[in-house]
């Protein structure tokens, strides 16, 4: 990790990307954080796939954590010139839990698409809350 000097007016802060994913029961949890590129987000999409895959008999949901996580804008442009798309069969809700309103607005029409119901959250006892209504709780 790159930290300028918080003194510079111009401080660039560079974060490695990273992500996690991991399964409990039928809820699928990733989080994400850094400063994302290309070569992380491919492997974090074949890795999500493996465990849609995985949960694909039993109705499931996905909870992403996208708090520490960075998108630059041109990835998010070859996201919409080029679309991905996940077998989401019974899937049944996803929930984020943002930094910020609007940080991942250009990934909603990938759930949209699925026709998932889909929560954004800004705190995490907000995202368990919604997590437990809609049946996957996340503790």
């Amino acid at each position: 990790m790159f930290k300028a000097d918080s003194q510079d007016e111009e401080s660039i802060q560079l974060c490695k990307p990273s992500f996690q994913i991991c399964s409990s029961g039928q809820l699928i949890k990733a989080s994400l954080q850094g400063d994302w590129d290309m070569q992380t987000d491919l492997a974090y999409l074949t890795e999500l796939s493996e465990a849609f895959s995985a949960h694909s008999k039993k109705p499931w949901a996905l909870f992403v954590d996208m708090r520490g996580l960075t998108i630059h804008h041109s990835l998010k442009s070859f996201k919409n010139q080029h679309p991905i798309f996940l077998d989401r069969r019974n899937q049944k809700y996803e929930c984020w839990l943002l930094s910020e309103p609007g940080q991942a607005d250009h990934l909603i029409f990938y759930v949209e698409g699925a026709k998932v119901k889909l929560t954004q959250c800004l705190t995490l006892e907000s995202a368990k809350q919604a997590l437990k209504e809609n049946g996957f709780p996340l503790f």
